[in-house]
């Protein structure tokens, strides 16, 4: 492929080849993955059954949207092994999820999927800048999450360092950046402003510390709190996506030149649907991400429903990837919450407080109990700001968030200024949302 930017964009490629490649080919690689994924997984009592009316056809890729979707409640239903696709004896490694709304679901890899596991998330690492030899602080959940490993191999593949620190307490986390000289974070960006307000309780500045890079992802977050984020490390903030039921992180990572995040779409193909019709939608549409892992060997996932609210673009980037973007992610669409007959989420909620250069390390919403109730909103302001002091002085910016939050449909609620640190810290993904 000819691309003029190859040069000097090729130390931001792990695989020019793989992620250039043209969209024709692109097309013809991916309708050869769905014919042998569709034999594959007709192994699978699940898939049997599923499949039972989809006869194989010529140009596959026109006949998916005829596939049925899968659910998450589907591998709940048949957790732990029941939606394996090879010999239990051929699995090398399993995760689940959190299990914090409902039964965990499993997630299994043979070696051929840990190596494409690892082969993905050094294409992200590399579109970051990450390079052989680097230090990287891995504070993702290890264990049964996928996170930490994913990361970790990935970045072993590079040739970089990994510290495996998960979930060690914060205060020993930022001794860990200062004595190890770590240059790269790897966490959730709530842990990131969690170990930024730790550092500032310490008397440190967290542009101080040696860290160069961020790399957050595990949970949606607005550009407001990415800016936050990078004003408060002095980095730049990188963002990136997966979900352990597919693979685990690795999906699709943030474009150097900051177009959105692309997917690796040629092992994840890609849809946007809406979400109440099951319906494709239009490009560029607000709709449900759906995803079919159709290289995964151990246990893929056809049509998997995310639940993440995204929008796609299929348009050519001047970094020279082919492969699609995901131009915003806003979170799923189960962390709605209702107030009265109305419909909030916290990323639209989050993006309006962000907008305010005063607004800090975090936000907290406390739901109404009843009609009577309004709305908390508990925000955190930057450091050096003392809340009584920002009401005296900083009037404008609140009538601003005000107003925003009304637009949007928010009438009876509270703003409650804390000052930086104050509200609770964070090792993994936040709680935005109490009752």
């Amino acid at each position: 492929m000819n691309n003029p930017l190859s040069q000097s964009w090729e130390p931001y490629f792990w695989n020019f080849q793989e992620e250039c490649i043209s969209v024709t080919h692109l097309r013809n690689q991916q309708g050869k993955a769905w014919e042998k994924c569709l034999e594959n997984v007709r192994k699978n009592p699940f898939y049997q059954k599923k499949l039972n009316h989809f006869l194989p056809r010529q140009n596959i890729l026109h006949h998916i949207e005829e596939i049925p979707f899968t659910t998450k409640q589907d591998l709940r239903n048949h957790y732990p092994y029941g939606m394996l696709n090879i010999p239990l004896d051929q699995v090398v490694e399993t995760h689940t999820s959190s299990g914090s709304s409902g039964q965990a679901t499993l997630v299994a890899y043979s070696k051929q999927d840990l190596k494409l596991w690892a082969d993905l998330i050094a294409r992200g690492l590399t579109a970051s800048g990450i390079r052989p030899g680097q230090i990287l602080h891995n504070a993702y959940g290890y264990g049964l999450f996928t996170g930490g490993l994913g990361f970790q191999y990935g970045a072993q593949l590079i040739g970089a360092m990994v510290h495996p620190i998960s979930g060690c307490d914060l205060e020993k986390q930022i001794r860990l950046i200062q004595e190890l000289g770590s240059q790269v974070l790897l966490c959730t960006p709530s842990c990131a402003m969690s170990l930024a307000s730790t550092a500032i309780k310490l008397g440190l500045e967290p542009q101080h510390l040696g860290i160069q890079v961020g790399i957050f992802g595990g949970e949606s977050y607005s550009l407001g709190f990415q800016k936050k984020l990078e004003e408060i490390w002095g980095i730049k903030v990188w963002n990136t996506y997966g979900l352990s039921e597919v693979i685990g992180p690795g999906v699709a990572h943030e474009c150097p030149l900051g177009s959105g995040l692309h997917i690796n779409e040629d092992h994840f193909y890609p849809e946007v649907i809406n979400c109440k019709t099951g319906l494709v939608l239009g490009e560029g549409e607000m709709g449900e991400l759906v995803l079919s892992a159709i290289t995964k060997q151990a246990m893929p996932v056809l049509r998997y429903r995310t639940g993440d609210r995204v929008r796609m673009s299929c348009a050519p980037c001047k970094c020279g990837r082919t492969l699609a973007r995901l131009t915003e992610i806003r979170g799923r669409y189960q962390d709605h919450f209702n107030i009265g007959f109305k419909r909030f989420h916290p990323y639209e909620i989050e993006s309006i407080l962000y907008q305010a250069k005063e607004v800090g390390g975090s936000y907290q919403l406390i739901l109404p109990k009843n009609e009577m109730e309004s709305l908390r909103i508990q925000v955190e302001l930057m450091p050096g700001l003392n809340p009584k002091e920002f009401q005296v002085y900083f009037k404008d910016s609140e009538k601003e968030i005000e107003a925003a939050l009304h637009h949007y449909g928010i009438d009876n609620f509270t703003l409650e200024w804390k000052a930086f640190g104050e509200l609770p810290l964070n090792l993994g993904k936040a709680k935005r949302i109490s009752s």
